[in-house]
């Protein structure tokens, strides 16, 4: 049933949970739809977490989250946001390399080191930013008093 009552387009459909393959031995065996299955040596960062089902170019090794945590104020608790991990698709088509994946709202982006240290400025500068108007807004709070 759909939240209003009636009948939504999805609910004959069952709900599909991919099945994880498991690491034995520093090794990873994912059963992939394309090329069946697919062992692949497992990095000694990887969060070992690979679906089974997929396409063999779709199997990607990924790092835990790390994120930007900032709890002041919120009644809700701490916020996270910018998640980074490290990331790599060893049968990708096109880019088989190792970069840090960063989510910003509803964007991702992968970035190699140059991306990763631009990323890194604009944050400091952006920082800047936001040390300037917490200032002015200080000084604005104490003239409206």
């Amino acid at each position: 049933m759909s939240a209003a009552g009636g009948r939504g387009p999805f609910d004959d459909e069952p709900l599909f949970v991919a099945a994880m393959a498991p690491v034995v031995d520093g090794r990873v065996t994912v059963e992939t739809r394309d090329h069946g299955p697919v062992t692949v040596v497992e990095p000694s960062w990887c969060n070992g977490l690979h679906s089974q089902g997929g396409r063999r170019e779709d199997i990607c090794h990924q790092a835990e989250d790390v994120s930007l945590v900032f709890s002041v104020g919120q009644a809700e608790g701490p916020a996270e946001f910018l998640n980074s991990f490290l990331t790599q698709r060893p049968f990708s088509p096109t880019d088989t390399g190792l970069y840090v994946g960063v989510e910003m709202g509803d964007q991702h982006v992968e970035l190699d080191p140059a991306g990763l240290d631009a990323l890194a400025v604009a944050l400091v500068e952006h920082a800047s930013v936001v040390r300037d108007a917490a200032r002015r807004l200080a000084v604005l709070r104490e003239e409206a008093r």
